[in-house]
């Protein structure tokens, strides 16, 4: 199951909010998707079958206010704008067509004048269409008419339980019959419900569940509802902790927290804006996604449970950088995903992307009944019972949940997620056991597993056809597909990457500490706590638990302890240690500290000039803007710098390092590290081991280091160095220079004008497009020019060079070289050394040096001289010029030679070769005609002519020929 990038497309000004018009009218034939920009964009509409922009109504025209919009009525295009400026409501009717109708303006009784309306949430209830808004920092409804009037819905309860100036998000959920209104509340730190009342649409205070009840989150930001398996759902999504919680909802409102979700180093819905959920094919599925770099795509299970099922990285052009908002809609074939973000879709780096769920392959959701329970081929969820059972998925990409001791699961074919849940313990032996893991495709999920955060926590048995693991009396036997011995990381090639879950009534928060204006020091206990700082220079210890630490404004110190805890430093230069277990830091503005500690942390810079160490375990670390210091310490570590001339350092246990933009340093350490410049002029260092340096745009400095290293300048002009060992170097597009150095060298050079040296070693270099400059270095080397007109010198060692396209220069240099000249006029030099020289096809130069040389013209009219040695010369096809210069020379001539002329030939020193004739031409001294023109010497051997210069009075003798 992948998130596939479809397409994207530009908003000029950032988009606030997404709404579907599923039925735009009659006569559409698809339905509309409406983007809502902020204050100096618009309201934009686009069409979701072709993508193409239908109507656009600039800020003025739409009157936007906070950005929330929704769509009136069940039917139609009835687009309602919060207006943050008056007292009321602003539509616009978008035709099937996609046009933007004029505004219309609705005044809203109960408000004052210049009234603000915030966020927005829209029903139907037996015909009446209600609207429910944040308006005056208190919660309201309205009954709308057919007319655009609007009527104040009744309230029930105190008038405090509506006073809510903070909601960040508003939902309507329908449950049987009756409808719930949902708000997210950052001061509750939770959600609350209100019955709505069947036809007037009255409000009546029902539930709510937030900090002081034990719900662990701060800031909620975003919010879904869903029906399905039998009940409803709501999915409350939350910044201030980066987590998710999943609640049920009942028909009276009542609220029942079921799962609780925080992100870690391996899932991308960190500082969560924006959820959405959707129902298709019987499978239930929630989207998330925020300024984590990617988009989470879960599965709803019918116990009440989300368990991590795709997962999109932002890349460049792919618009996952800064999630704003989530949109579905659903076609014969895929569920089509529409994502608004601030960054990494275009120049600007904002607007819409698309990404798309295929439903070809979805199968069934299925609960055992008895003792096995089977797939149907397709991607199939199934799960345990309670009781032992064989679970079998067969094809497809499935998820087998276990649900006993005694199970047996055999994935089949298919890329498949094995899952573990918490309840489960092995008696007399009776454990748990995976029939065919393929590590190649499969996954083990065990984040369900009360209290588990890591691989370490984790007792290993090695088997010779698998691997035995055990937690908290849960034994799990995986048996690989092919029956070969498995380890931790064929299970977990990336390290642990789950989401973490908080066992519900257990390590929920049961205390939150709050600081005051001063410089507070706060310290927790064994639990776990939410502290809050506040305004002052705090100092906030969790010690035991999984605790969120808020350190408000001022310069704070945060420390974690033990346990998966949040650090949030906010504003102000703060200092974050996370201490044990997988933390999540989060440095927030200001110049801050961030130590990781032991275990999988997650890092995250923000906004200044930070410093971020992940300590042990494979952590991951983003400096986000500002001048950042990176250092991943022991472990497999990610680091990205974010924007800002970043430093960048692996550590011992070698990462993946992504300079982004900015003028940025990354060095690799003593393991296999894999090095990304991004964009700007970047300094690359690879240090020990095989390293892959990628310098992207800007002018790079690649350095290789020690081992054996990949090298890729990419775009503009760079610098690469591979140092020891046996490296590979590409340049890429620009002006690059690459230096091979010791060890057996390959170059590219790749387009542009590039200056390659292969260093000792016996190399292979290529430079490709361009007019380039090449230097083979001590060793046997190998060379080719390629395309355009190249100067090569092969220097010491035996070389092999060969120029293709281009008018090119060759030295051989000293030693045993064989040069070859295809395409252009080449000038080749062998240098000293007995060199093997040999033209192309159009008219080269070709010089032997010091050595005895063996010099074929081939094709075009040559000019070979073989100087220094007893040399051979052969012009082949073509009239050639030939000097031998110094030493006994040897003239070959052969069948089709065309007029040669040997310039300096020596009677009794050199000789005419005449064997390769054959029958057409001369066999013996006898069949030649020699005559005098001018100054010159003519003999004519049958297939050609030989034109001895200046030697018209010479008198050739038998041995003067080679026959």
């Amino acid at each position: 199951m992948d998130l596939r990038f479809l397409d994207g497309f530009s908003s000029a000004q950032g988009v606030a909010d997404l709404v579907l018009v599923a039925d735009p009218g009659p006569g559409a034939t698809a339905p509309l998707l409406v983007a809502v920009e902020r204050v100096g964009g618009g309201l934009r509409v686009f069409g979701v079958d072709d993508l193409t922009e239908r109507d656009y109504r600039p800020h003025q025209g739409a009157h936007l206010g906070t950005g929330s919009a929704v769509v009136l009525g069940a039917e139609g295009g009835r687009i309602l704008l919060a207006n943050s400026l008056h007292n009321r409501l602003d539509s616009h009717l978008v035709d099937e067509t996609g046009e933007i109708g004029a505004r219309n303006s609705w005044t809203l009784p109960g408000l004052a004048s210049g009234g603000q309306v915030g966020v927005l949430a829209s029903t139907t209830s037996q015909g009446q269409d209600l609207v429910y808004a944040l308006a005056d920092g208190s919660l309201r409804g309205w009954r709308i008419d057919e007319t655009g009037g609007a009527t104040a819905v009744s309230r029930g309860g105190a008038a405090t339980s509506y006073a809510l100036d903070q909601v960040t998000d508003l939902h309507v959920a329908d449950i049987l019959g009756a409808q719930v209104l949902l708000a997210a509340d950052p001061e509750l730190g939770g959600l609350r419900s209100f019955r709505i009342a069947a036809g007037t649409g009255g409000l009546t205070p029902s539930d709510q569940l937030g900090t002081a009840d034990g719900l662990g989150v701060a800031t909620p930001t975003a919010l879904t509802t869903l029906t399905t398996y039998g009940d409803t759902w709501a999915v409350l999504g939350a910044a201030g902790t980066s987590s998710l919680s999943l609640l049920q909802v009942g028909r009276g409102g009542d609220l029942t927290l079921v799962d609780h979700l925080i992100d870690s180093r391996g899932s991308r819905f960190g500082h969560v804006s924006a959820v959405e959920s959707f129902v298709v094919d019987g499978h239930a599925f929630v989207l998330a996604a925020g300024g984590d770099g990617g988009m989470e795509l879960f599965r709803l299970l019918p116990t009440g449970q989300l368990v991590q099922a795709a997962q999109a990285v932002h890349a460049t052009g792919q618009g996952l950088d800064n999630v704003t908002a989530l949109e579905t809609y659903v076609t014969a074939d895929e569920v089509v995903i529409f994502v608004a973000s601030e960054g990494g879709l275009n120049e600007d780096g904002e607007g819409i992307a698309q990404y798309g769920l295929s439903r070809a392959e979805l199968g069934q959701v299925v609960t055992a009944t008895g003792g096995s329970v089977a797939g149907t081929g397709g991607d199939d969820v199934l799960l345990g019972n309670g009781t032992a059972t064989h679970i079998q998925g067969r094809a497809g990409d499935d998820m087998l949940v276990m649900g006993a001791a005694g199970d047996r699961l055999t994935g089949g074919a298919g890329a498949d997620i094995f899952v573990a849940q918490s309840g489960i313990v092995a008696q007399g032996g009776n454990r748990i056991t995976i029939t065919d893991f393929d590590p190649r495709v499969d996954q083990l999920d065990l984040s369900l597993l009360d209290g588990l955060r890591g691989l370490a926590q984790l007792h290993v048995s090695e088997r010779s056809n698998g691997i035995d693991l055990a937690w908290n009396g849960l034994e799990i036997r995986v048996l690989s597909q092919d029956g070969r011995r498995l380890s931790l990381a064929d299970l977990w090639p990336t390290g642990w990457h789950h989401a973490h879950h908080l066992p519900i009534g257990e390590t929920l928060p049961a205390s939150t500490l709050g600081g005051g204006a001063g410089a507070d020091s706060l310290l927790g206990d064994d639990a776990d706590e939410s502290i809050a700082g506040g305004a002052g220079n705090d100092t906030l210890d969790g010690q035991s638990g999984a605790d969120v630490l808020d350190g408000g404004t001022g310069r704070d110190l945060l420390l974690g302890g033990h346990g998966a805890d949040t650090l949030l430093g906010g504003e102000n230069n703060d200092r974050l240690q996370g201490g044990s277990g997988s933390d999540r830091l989060e440095g927030g503005a200001g110049a801050d500290q961030l130590f990781g500690g032991i275990d999988q942390d997650a890092l995250f810079g923000g906004l200044g000039d930070d410093q971020l160490d992940g300590g042990a375990g494979d952590d991951r670390l983003d400096g986000g803007n500002g001048h950042d210091h990176l250092r991943g310490g022991a472990g497999f570590d990610s680091l990205n710098g974010g924007d800002g001339n970043d430093h960048l350092e692996s550590g011992e246990g070698g990462g993946q390092l992504l300079g982004e933009a900015g003028q940025d340093l990354l060095q690799g350490g003593s393991a296999a590290d894999q090095l990304d410049g991004g964009s700007g002029a970047d300094t690359l260092r690879g240090g020990g081991d095989h390293d892959r340096l990628v310098g992207g745009a800007g002018q790079d400095s690649l350095f290789g280091d020690a081992g054996a290293d990949s090298l890729w300048g990419d775009g503009d002009d760079d610098f690469l160095w591979g140092g020891t060992g046996n490296d590979s170097l590409l340049g890429g597009a620009g002006l690059d220079r690459l230096w091979g150095e010791a060890g057996q060298d390959t170059l590219r050079g790749g387009s542009g004008a590039d200056t390659l040296r292969g260093g000792s070693g016996s190399d292979r270099i290529w430079g490709d497009g361009g007019n380039d400059r090449i230097w083979g270095g001590a060793g046997h080397d190998t060379i080719q020019g390629k395309a355009g007109a190249d100067s090569i010198q092969g220097n010491g060692g035996h070389d092999l060079v060969l120029s293709h396209r281009g008018r090119d220069s060759i030295h051989g240099g000293a030693g045993r070289d064989t040069l070859k000249a295809h395409g252009g006029r080449d000038d080749v030099w062998g240098g000293p050394g007995h060199d093997r020289l040999e033209g192309g096809g159009h008219g080269d130069h070709l010089r032997g040096g010091n050595g005895r040389d063996q010099l074929f013209g081939q094709a075009g009219h040559d000019f070979l001289e073989g100087q220094q040695g007893n040399d051979t010369l052969r012009g082949n096809n073509g009239n050639d010029r030939l000097r031998g210069g110094l030493g006994a020379d040897v003239f070959i001539f052969d069948n089709g030679n065309g007029r040669d002329r040997v310039l300096d030939f020596v009677q009794g020193q050199d000789l005419l070769h005449l064997r390769f004739l054959g029958r057409k031409g001369a066999q013996r001294f006898e069949d030649l005609e020699m005559r005098h023109q001018g100054n010159d010497l003519i003999v004519d051997i049958g297939t050609g002519q030989i034109i001895l210069d200046g030697l018209a009075g010479l008198s050739l003798e038998e041995d003067d020929f080679l026959f």
